[in-house]
């Protein structure tokens, strides 16, 4: 059972914190009616907002109403309700988007924040992910490489964060705090909020929101699921200046922490880990231009550098000897940096998209400790902390142009073609227990530059408002990941290893 308050009715929160979920945002008028529903949806599908019915990839988009209106888990469960699209629960926050059979732990999918790239923990990449957070979600089912690059073989999921409302160019500065989001949920007494400190004047836009969740274990049928509970807190800043109504220069910092169990199979007793903590620390700057010259009608620009660090602690007890594993992970990294530089023309009735994307991820080797004790509490064995996988780095270069023709409000053609250069540097450094046979396979395979080109075609027949006919063809590529290179470790009852010599995939 869910309810809905509004501004002055936060007192009622203590009667309805037992009748379920319960979810509070923040309304500036409580007495006009809702806004009415606009038709026209926007969508950044060819990397710059165009109309969704002018877009021929297969899109959906969950608008902040409906992000806003159900439960605060996480980004995952929002996901899960659009068509072609599955959650894969691994943990208690954490967990795999499903997009039309492939999992975003195969990296055959990709995630873009506020329009860059976002990689280096493909299971937990959307555990640094607020609902609170989020202004719109888009989702591109299907190949998308032409635009996205590398690893866009079967979608792309795009999340836009929350900006300041109101007119930057105002006169005066005015600043205002207020409480954005507050809810709970009876599954797995769920708390959330979201406090905001909004400026807007004088040029200046500026959103200071910190974010906060916590919940205990999971209920369930069977019974209470150990070690499913989790503990988040992040804190971010969206700051503009715009110095004309055409431009507008902007930083985005933020800093997440996330403590987590994972309650995956056998679990509790036998097995139990946790993510204690995960942080993540970014910054990105960005530069944004409209009516550019008379044959460039937008710019944008954009700067970022991501760090992630986890530390994973895990106890095993299913030695038959009764035997238990302490295990103390550092993963430490990766760094990721990249931008893009795009580039929007108005040719009179065709649009043309252009411009270049740079991404590279500095992998260091991950650290583990293990100590194993008998069932009296006694040192059996001790491994100290050392160096576990080797180091990597892989830089993706791409270059994109993608056409837009609308030659009648019945018509619409599209075209696209992207070129990805991706290099991958392996560290000649040996990690501890290396194989011979592996310390070879690496000597041959340090370095590896793979290419691909990528193209699209699209066309939309609109007979009647009502009535489209669609028709998309596509090719995508994937190049193996820096885990896929160098990484090992265990993926359910599988051992992974690493293979220096995988080639790219392609697709249709």
């Amino acid at each position: 059972m869910k309810h809905v308050l509004r501004k002055g009715q936060v007192a009622a929160l203590i009667v309805l914190l037992f009748a379920g979920g319960v979810y509070a945002q923040d309304k500036k008028d409580e007495t006009s009616p809702p806004a009415p529903v606009k038709e026209e949806i926007t969508v950044t599908g060819t990397r710059f907002e165009r109309p969704i019915d002018l877009t021929p990839q297969s899109i959906s988009v969950l608008p902040s109403e409906e992000i806003h209106t159900r439960p605060m888990w996480n980004v995952q469960s929002l996901l899960e309700d659009v068509p072609g699209v599955s959650f894969s629960r691994t943990g208690a926050v954490d967990g795999q988007v499903v997009i039309r059979g492939f999992s975003s732990g195969d990296s055959r999918q990709v995630l873009f924040i506020d329009g860059d790239r976002f990689r280096g923990r493909v299971s937990l990449e959307y555990s640094f992910l607020d609902p609170n957070e989020i202004d719109r979600l888009e989702i591109i089912r299907g190949p998308a490489a032409a635009l996205y690059g590398a690893d866009a073989m079967n979608g792309v999921v795009n999340a836009i964060t929350h900006r300041a409302t109101g007119d930057p160019l105002q006169k005066g500065f005015s600043l205002r705090p207020r409480l954005y989001a507050l809810g709970v949920s009876s599954t797995n007494r769920l708390g959330a909020a979201r406090l905001e400190l909004e400026g807007v004047g004088n040029g200046f836009d500026m959103l200071i929101g910190g974010n906060y969740r916590t919940a205990g274990n999971y209920d369930s049928p069977r019974g209470e699921i150990p070690n499913s509970d989790f503990t988040i807190r992040s804190l971010n800043a969206r700051i503009g200046y715009s110095p004309t109504a055409t431009r507008r220069f902007e930083v985005i910092g933020k800093l997440a922490n996330v403590e987590t169990g994972r309650a995956n199979a056998p679990g509790a007793p036998l097995v139990i880990t946790r993510n204690d903590p995960l942080k993540e620390q970014s910054l990105r700057l960005a530069y944004t231009e409209s009516q550019v010259s008379s044959w460039i009608q937008d710019v944008e620009a954009s700067l970022y550098v991501r760090d992630m660090n986890t530390i994973i602690r895990s106890r095993t007890a299913t030695a038959a000897n009764g035997n238990v594993e302490f295990r103390d992970t550092w993963v430490i990294g990766p760094t990721v940096s990249g931008g893009k530089l795009l580039a929007r023309s108005v040719l009179g009735k065709s649009l043309l998209s252009y411009g270049i994307d740079l991404y590279n991820e500095n992998v260091p080797p991950f650290e583990d400790e293990v100590r194993v004790v008998n069932k009296a509490g006694a040192p059996v064995s001790f491994s100290p902390r050392a160096d576990r996988i080797r180091a990597v780095v892989q830089t993706d270069a791409g270059a994109f142009g993608h056409y837009d023709w609308d030659p009648s409000t019945q018509l619409t053609v599209s075209l696209g073609g992207r070129y990805d250069a991706v290099r991958t540097n392996i560290d000649s450094k040996p990690a501890l227990d290396e194989s011979p046979q592996l310390s070879a396979a690496f000597a041959r395979s340090l370095t590896a530059n793979d290419h691909a080109l990528t193209g699209s075609a699209g066309v939309i027949f609109r007979p009647v408002s009502a009535l489209h006919f669609v028709g998309n063809i596509s090719t995508a590529f994937r190049t193996p990941t820096t885990f896929d290179k160098s990484g090992s470790g265990v993926v359910g009852a599988l051992n992974t290893l690493p293979n220096a010599d995988l080639k790219p995939e392609s697709s249709k």
